[in-house]
């Protein structure tokens, strides 16, 4: 039964892992003296439409001066901020095109406690890194899902798939 899941589990990887990517920002902080500081960081994402929709978490992009996606195969694209929302803390960015197949959306309203979880995100532009749980809850309020799995660094932004490799929800990391 074990070697039949992780079969299933190594499928379902393997067909969403190239809409998987890393998203680079950076951020200029003017300080009182005049100096100027430029903080870059890393998050992830996960491309949700051919014409290069990606969704993430807002604290990826939030006050970013230039976004810039890594894709699993290598390509590098600049991005930019198509929009927020701070209540549940998503934003999408976008990019001029995308040769990935987009990952399919899935239904968190059908996630029950107990409901697989896998969970990718893409430090870098590499390899993503997975991890796979089980849902304990959702609040209503704004949707937050609650999973038993460990995220790795820089993986805020990422995708939690379920069962049928479809995004039910994001990584809210770091």
């Amino acid at each position: 039964i074990l070697r039949a899941m992780e079969h299933e589990v190594i499928s379902l990887v393997h067909k969403v892992e190239p809409s998987v990517v890393a998203i680079v920002t950076q951020r200029r902080t003017i300080l009182p003296n005049g100096r100027v500081i430029l903080e870059r960081s890393v998050g992830s994402g996960v491309v949700v439409h051919v014409d290069g929709y990606i969704l993430t978490t807002d604290n990826v992009v939030d006050r970013a001066d230039w976004i810039h996606v890594s894709f699993p195969d290598g390509q590098q694209r600049p991005a930019r901020l198509v929009g927020k929302d701070q209540l549940t803390g998503i934003a999408v960015v976008s990019v001029d095109s995308v040769t990935v197949l987009p990952a399919e959306l899935g239904d968190s309203d059908m996630v029950s406690p107990g409901s697989w979880a896998i969970m990718m995100g893409n430090t870098y532009g590499l390899t993503p890194s997975v991890s796979i749980g089980l849902v304990n809850g959702m609040r209503a309020e704004d949707g937050l899902m609650q999973v038993s799995a460990m995220a790795s660094t820089n993986t805020s932004g990422g995708a939690v798939f379920g069962a049928d490799a479809r995004v039910i929800g994001l990584i809210a990391a770091q």
